[in-house]
């Protein structure tokens, strides 16, 4: 097919084609009835996105006495994500068997035995 086929003014180029094959703004998806903010698009927005969620997730744990973190991770209430924030922000009160982390030393066969 040669562009002499295409009778004049009926291009791809032309307005109402555009507007025939383009959905109305907003018609690929539906509203959010919770009224959520934007997706974060820049990878920047993404790491904030993702540091915030971080930060919200570790807030109780901080909230905690030491005391109550040791109870807590021996009770098995503590996530993966949050015992590795506790032993690395603070190691000192983290309880140690056979020199390593409690919470580590436990999974490993030879304590277990």
């Amino acid at each position: 097919m040669t562009a002499a086929a295409i009778p004049a003014g009926r291009g791809l180029d032309a307005p109402d084609d555009c507007r025939r094959c383009a959905p109305a703004a907003g018609a690929d998806r539906a509203p959010d009835p919770q009224g959520a903010t934007a997706v974060p698009t820049t990878f920047y927005e993404q790491l904030a996105a993702a540091e915030r969620a971080r930060h919200a997730r570790l807030r109780r744990l901080w909230q905690m006495a030491p005391e109550q973190r040791v109870a807590a991770m021996r009770r098995g209430e503590l996530t993966l994500e949050q015992l590795a924030a506790w032993s690395a922000r603070h190691p000192e009160q983290v309880p140690m068997l056979n020199g390593e982390f409690e919470w580590i030393a436990i999974r490993m066969p030879e304590v277990c035995e």
